[in-house]
């Protein structure tokens, strides 16, 4: 697709099915992972570092690190509808949850009160 802006990006994000990614990176805070799941979209993500986090338990779309054949299997799982939209549902929920801003103000207010 070449390079896109940030809203062309987004619109491709919210049309997708699911996102899909392998990477090896650690990441503190997966924005890819997180803008998809606060459209409602899920992920196959590898299973590693504080990605998990990010996620609801058993999730069932995340996959062991290098396992390539798990990670196939999860890309089959994609076409299970109804399981695609409960995963897609629970993401939503987690990640509005976990970066509510008015949730990250307080607690952010409430590290700097504690110095």
């Amino acid at each position: 697709m070449g390079e896109l802006s940030n809203k062309d990006t987004l619109q491709q994000i919210k049309e997708s099915s699911a996102v899909i990614t392998a990477t090896k990176m650690y990441e503190g805070q997966p924005r890819l992972l997180c803008e998809a799941s606060s459209f409602g979209v899920p992920s196959i993500y590898p299973s590693f570092g504080g990605m998990d986090e990010f996620f609801p338990k058993d999730y069932p779309y995340s996959f062991k690190q290098f396992d390539y054949a798990d990670l196939k299997s999860k890309i089959i799982e994609l076409q299970n509808e109804e399981k695609l939209k409960e995963a897609g549902d629970k993401v939503y929920k987690k990640i509005s949850n976990k970066l509510n801003q008015n949730d990250l103000l307080i607690k952010f207010s409430e590290i700097l009160t504690h110095e």
